[in-house]
C-alpha cells in the first residue's frame, strides 16, 4: 500500500539545515551535505519508522487474541462499526472470528452455512490474515470538506498527519486567525492533516514554502 509522511527543510544561511519530522515530532538540525541529501536521510527515517510502528499498529487492528476479521466484514464510518457486506447490518461478532472456535463464530454469523464453511477455509488455509484497509486509521478533515472519492480514502494512518501551524511556521494562536481571515475552517489547524492536504493547504497560505515541504510516498507491506 501507498502511505505518505510530510517533512519540512529549512536551508539557514550559513548553510545548515534543519529538518522538522511530523510523525514522530521530531525538529532538529542535520548537517546534511545538501538539500538532496537531508531528504534521503528524512525518508529512510521515515521509513523505517512507518515499518517499526506500522506492522505493530496494523496487527493490533486484525483482532484481538487469536482471532482475525472477517474477510466478508467491513467497517461503517465515521462509527466505526462492523457490519456483514452480505446484508448490510451490524455484524453480532463485530467481524472477529476465532479459527479454534468454529461453534462461537456458527452461531454469531449471519452467513448461511455454506458460505460460513468458505469465510472459514478462506481463513484457515492462510488465504486471508484479517487485514482491512480501514480500522486504524483516522479521518483528516480537510479530506473529508473536499470530497469527490470513497469515503474510506478520507481516513489515514497515524504516521500520515501533520499540524498545520507547524507546517506553516505560525503558533497554533495565530495560524487559528490566519484561517479565520481566510474563510478556511478553524478545524484545519484543530486537528491534525494528512501529509497531502497539510501541504495543499500551506501552499494556499505561503506559496514559498514549496521548497520547504516535502510529501514524501512509500509503498510499504505490512502482512505478515
Amino acid at each position: 500500500m501507498k502511505v505518505r509522511s510530510l517533512i519540512k527543510i529549512i536551508e539557514g544561511i550559513d548553510g545548515g539545515i534543519h529538518l522538522t519530522f511530523f510523525r514522530p515530532s521530531l525538529s532538529l538540525p542535520y548537517a546534511a551535505r545538501d538539500k538532496d541529501h537531508a531528504i534521503e536521510v528524512a525518508r529512510r527515517f521515515c521509513l523505517e519508522t512507518i515499518e517499526r510502528e506500522g506492522r505493530h499498529w496494523v496487527e493490533s487492528w486484525k483482532g484481538g487474541g487469536k482471532s482475525v476479521n472477517c474477510p466478508e466484514g467491513f467497517v461503517k464510518l465515521p462509527i466505526d462499526m462492523w457490519c456483514c457486506k452480505l446484508t448490510g447490518e451490524a455484524c453480532s461478532i463485530q467481524a472477529s472470528i476465532n479459527p479454534e472456535d468454529e461453534s462461537e463464530f456458527r452461531r454469531g454469523c449471519h452467513a448461511d452455512s455454506d458460505k460460513q464453511d468458505k469465510i472459514l477455509k478462506t481463513i484457515q488455509t492462510g488465504k486471508y490474515d484479517g487485514f482491512h484497509h480501514v480500522p486504524g486509521r483516522s479521518l483528516c478533515v480537510a479530506c473529508e470538506e473536499k470530497g469527490g472519492k470513497k469515503e474510506s480514502f478520507y481516513y489515514h494512518f497515524p504516521w500520515e498527519f501533520a499540524e498545520l501551524d507547524v507546517a506553516i511556521g505560525q503558533t497554533y494562536e495565530e495560524a487559528i486567525r490566519l484561517l479565520s481571515r481566510s474563510g478556511v475552517s478553524r478545524s484545519h489547524v484543530m486537528c491534525p492533516l494528512c501529509a497531502s492536504c497539510c501541504y495543499e493547504v500551506a501552499m494556499r497560505f505561503d506559496p514559498d514554502l514549496d521548497g520547504q515541504l516535502k510529501v514524501l510516498e512509500f509503498d510499504v507491506y505490512f502482512r505478515s
